[in-house]
């Protein structure tokens, strides 16, 4: 597994490698399109349809209310369902204390349990706007993490937060 660089708007082979993690614990890469769309004089920075469809589907496949949440230390935002959203639909959207507890150790400061399945994306580039792929570096900090927390998942209260 090699870095990866944010996608440029040149760029017709980007995909970008992003992890979900599941209610379950399960956590797994997903690989899609992280070409921008084409010029948009109406936007500002370049917008990544295919990557955020592929996410919304993943996170929120019926609400169009999804937020971030950043993990600055490791240049990363998570991107979760809308609480509001994940609190009328709890069967849907059942607590994720493994989510919560990999983000806490990569740095979030979280004051609950995320609910759902999260994504965990690269932070958009500041110049281009645009998300690239997580690198080798990331992807293993957020491995090692899971890795951890599944280890602990029998202590559960020490994964509780408020």
């Amino acid at each position: 597994m090699t870095g990866r660089a944010a996608p440029q708007s040149g760029d017709d082979t980007a995909e970008v490698v992003f992890v979900v993690i599941a209610p379950t614990g399960e956590l797994r890469e997903e690989t899609t399109d992280g070409r921008p769309d084409g010029d948009d004089p109406d936007l500002e920075v370049p917008y990544q349809s295919s990557l955020w469809t592929a996410v919304h589907a993943l996170i929120a496949p019926d609400s169009v209310r999804v937020g971030g949440i950043p993990v600055a230390e490791q240049d990363l935002r998570a991107k979760v369902i809308d609480s509001d959203v994940a609190r009328e639909n709890p069967a849907l959207f059942p607590p994720n204390p493994y989510a919560s507890a990999v983000l806490t150790l990569l740095g979030a400061r979280l004051e609950k349990t995320l609910l759902g399945t999260v994504a965990i994306v690269r932070e958009e580039d500041p110049e281009t706007g645009l998300t690239g792929s997580l690198d080798t570096k990331q992807l293993e900090a957020i491995w090692n993490a899971h890795r951890t927390v599944v280890a602990g998942a029998g202590d559960a209260a020490r994964w509780r937060f408020c």
